[in-house]
């Protein structure tokens, strides 16, 4: 049954009335009194130790180092010290994350966890890395585009989270817990940043005092940034951007018992991104993809099309000719309620949570100057819909556990146009009735998807002895995804000569899932833990809306084997954190290579399995009061174990089927056997290094520094083509500042990438040029020289 295009209001009501009603049952006065716990003087407070890090890996504020799983964790000083300012930075600095921005832009960036990254442009398809903002899941990849404004910390969990956070964790979770309001503080902060290219950052932040019970905290930014890719047919720059936003909080504490906290935001972004440049050229080609040119009509080449701009194709080519404006234009906006009523030495927490994304995109595909496939726009309109109620047990006792429940919808109605002249002449001319703009599928498609998810879950750890824990969770998801595609005529787009619209389509699937974590966890000193642990993870099924097939896509699973060591020796001075593990991925959600139609194509399905395995290392070391140290190491071989795709153009061919490339016997096709090989966007090597240092200059005045290098070894964007590698890179990052002992103020110089190490978020075969490549531009891979100033006032 085909449900509504749109969360009806009715089912917003009544999820919205419960979360209100929640907080307003919690607000009732109760029998049972809270017992406040005592506050804890922060370990090493006035000596030179490490910094203790709070976080809610497992629903639960606790010290980083109790919690039995690779966890990490950068704080606000950290990304301040860092000059890290979105999700992005974060991913990039942190081992074993990647961020791929691809062609299409921050839009569409993906992230990845241990190399599991999910690639796919889809509607239906979520990332296999869970994204929280504030504790609400927000499951378009979209939302990657985050500023970093007013946050307290980031926090990465690696390896699969299918009990404590849900489906569309199977690779992992990266969740942003911004700054609560503080009762009874004013204070106002902002940060000012001007570099190169016009980078310009504004944010401010204010925490109101209302009165003694309530109190707000009011956060906004703006950005700008030119572009870094010209295009001379045009006259413009590419690869540029425009942000603004804010988030309001409230906060509103009736009784000592109760919190109830409203969060509200809004973000607009306008970029030219969505660009490539030309890096090599082939001999051009009338046929290309799957897509119809009659012959007899060859291409010009891009040599030829780009000879009169006097662009020369590279590796280091910043340059295109491309007729099409790119970019992508989008509205982010909602709002959540927190209610948490201590019910004595038990919490009970109620997160309901609404968000909306409207955007439109466009970008070429034939990147030359003619219009061969130059519109690619796209629009999309989704909304989402949350509710999670949690009980959390006191710590202190024999078994302490959390429970669960937890709801999700979300509906997205998109469209889509894919049209260009495909070389042909304008047969309008010849007085036929076609053209000059052809679509494949003969016009506009349309597109929508309806996903509803439930689940019940519990972790509990059993304290054996003082030392000796046992751990073990379990969730249970049921999902529902109701999926369509329809075409429709639009105005100056014909079908190819002798064809028409794409028939429509519609399929649904649901599934239901248990997901488990289990583990040990040894204590050999209070400052020395180790764990082993065992936990499945879980990512939904979908639906493929591919060229109107409507077919459906299996949910994909994972296995993740971990061991770890958390340790903490010279008095605090030095936090050194170890792990191994092995995961398995089976019926991965992936871009195949369907080679049991004719002509083959690609397609969104279940790619076999794949696997991961490596050693995880992080330290932080405190060398005097003035001076800290801290870094990490990974080493991570994550390879396909059972997969199919493409040949790239030149590859030998194999006599044996099954091997290399090789021909299907039974449709003829050629396919690659990816056995072997490594996922796309999967370093095998990644670390970093931190160093932060403090000292007086004179009376009353301090200067810092912080320097920060990151290194990832090679990747491939597009497997096994050995043309779509990109090589190691090391990008180095330093800030020094100037502030006074009491720290209303800093200004300071930095330089990100300081040594203009060039490198590229993807390269892959060009569109009407296979036997060429292309390459899409990254923003960071260019050396950034500014200054910023900070400012603190308040009580």
């Amino acid at each position: 049954m085909r449900r509504s295009p749109t969360i009806s209001s009715c089912r917003l009501k009544s999820a919205l009335l419960l979360g209100a009603g929640l907080a307003v049952w919690m607000a009732l006065p109760q029998a049972a009194s809270a017992a406040t716990a005592p506050a804890q003087a922060a370990p090493g407070a006035g000596t030179a130790q490490v910094e203790e890090i709070v976080v809610t890996a497992r629903k639960v504020s606790e010290r980083l180092q109790d919690v039995p799983a690779s966890v990490s964790a950068v704080t606000a000083k950290q990304l301040a010290a860092s000059g890290i300012t979105d999700i992005q930075g974060v991913a990039r600095s942190v081992p074993n994350v990647s961020f791929s921005g691809g062609i299409a832009g921050a839009i569409q960036g993906q992230v990845g966890i241990r190399g599991i990254s999910t690639l796919v442009r889809n509607i239906g398809v979520e990332s296999g890395v869970g994204f929280y903002v504030d504790g609400v899941y927000l499951g378009r990849p979209d939302n990657y585009n985050q500023e970093l404004i007013d946050i307290d910390r980031v926090e990465v969990l690696r390896g699969p989270q299918g009990t404590l956070f849900g489906k569309n964790t199977s690779a992992g979770v990266i969740t942003i817990a911004t700054k609560k309001p503080v009762m009874g503080v004013w204070e106002e902060d902002g940060h000012l940043s001007y570099g190169s290219g016009n980078e310009t950052i504004f944010q401010a932040n204010a925490n109101i005092p209302i009165n003694e019970k309530i109190a707000a905290r009011v956060s906004g930014y703006i950005q700008h940034r030119d572009g870094i890719v010209y295009d001379p047919a045009l006259n413009t720059h590419f690869d540029g951007t425009n942000d603004m936003g804010f988030r309001g909080k409230l906060l509103w504490q009736p009784t000592d018992d109760l919190d109830i906290y409203f969060i509200g935001s809004y973000q607009h972004t306008r970029d030219t991104m969505n660009v490539a440049t030309i890096r090599s050229a082939g001999p051009g080609g009338p046929n290309v993809k799957g897509y119809y040119v009659p012959s007899g009509l060859p291409l010009l080449s891009p040599v030829q099309q780009y000879a009169p701009y006097g662009i020369n194709f590279s590796n280091g080519n910043e340059e295109t000719a491309d007729l099409a404006p790119s970019g992508n234009r989008y509205r982010v906006h909602g709002g959540s309620v927190e209610a948490t009523y201590r019910l004595g030495d038990y919490t009970l927490t109620s997160t309901t949570g609404y968000r909306v994304f409207v955007g439109n995109q466009n970008y070429s595909s034939d990147l030359i100057p003619a219009n061969d496939l130059d519109q690619n726009y796209q629009t999309e309109h989704a909304n989402q819909l949350s509710q999670e109620l949690r009980l959390a047990s006191p710590k202190d006792q024999f078994v302490d556990y959390v429970l669960g429940l937890y709801y999700f919808h979300s509906d997205i109605n998109a469209t889509q146009i894919q049209a260009g002249t495909f070389g042909l002449p304008n047969l309008r001319l010849f007085g036929l009735p076609y053209g000059p703009i052809y679509s494949q599928i003969g016009g506009q498609a349309l597109y929508h998807d309806d996903d509803e998810s439930y689940a019940a879950f519990g972790q509990a750890t059993a304290h054996l002895t003082d030392q000796f824990r046992f751990i073990l969770g379990v969730r249970y998801t049921h999902d529902e995804v109701n999926s369509t595609f329809a075409t429709a005529h639009y105005a100056g787009i014909d079908p190819f000569p002798g064809g028409g619209l794409l028939p429509s389509g519609e399929n649904e699937i649901s599934h239901s899932n248990t997901s488990v974590h289990t583990g040990l966890q040894y204590d050999f000193t209070d400052r020395v833990m180790a764990y082993a642990t065992f936990s499945t993870g879980y990512k939904g099924p979908t639906v493929s809306n591919i060229a109107g097939e409507a077919r459906p896509i299996q949910p994909e699973t994972s296995r993740d084997y971990e061991i770890g060591l958390k340790s903490e020796w010279l008095d605090h001075r030095l936090v050194l954190n170890l792990a191994g593990f092995y995961e398995k991925y089976h019926n991965f959600q992936a871009q195949i290579f369907d080679t049991s139609v004719t002509p083959s194509v690609f397609t969104l399905g279940n790619a076999g399995r794949l696997e991961s395995k490596g050693l995880e290392g992080e330290f932080t070391g405190r060398i005097d009061q003035n001076l800290t140290v801290s870094g990490g190491v990974t080493y991570a071989l994550s390879t396909y174990t059972d997969f199919t795709s493409q040949c790239y153009v030149g590859q030998p061919v194999s006599l044996v089927p099954g091997q290399g490339c090789y021909k299907d016997p039974a449709t003829g096709a050629y396919a690659a056997n990816l056995k072997g090989y490594p996922l796309s966007q999967a370093p095998r090597w990644s670390y970093t290094l931190n160093a932060t240092w403090r000292h007086p200059v004179m009376d009353g005045y301090s200067i810092d520094a912080n320097a920060n290098w990151v290194w990832k070894s090679q990747v491939y964007t597009v497997v096994p083509d050995p043309n779509t590698i990109i090589s190691s890179y090391g990008l180095l990052g330093v800030n020094v500042g100037l502030s006074p002992d009491d720290g209303p103020w800093r200004a300071a110089v930095f330089a990100r990438n300081l040594l203009d190490q060039r490198f590229y978020n993807s390269v892959f075969q060009n569109f009407f040029d296979p036997a060429g490549y292309a390459q899409g531009p990254a923003v960071e891979a260019r050396r950034t020289i500014g200054f910023t100033v900070d400012f603190k006032l308040g009580d």
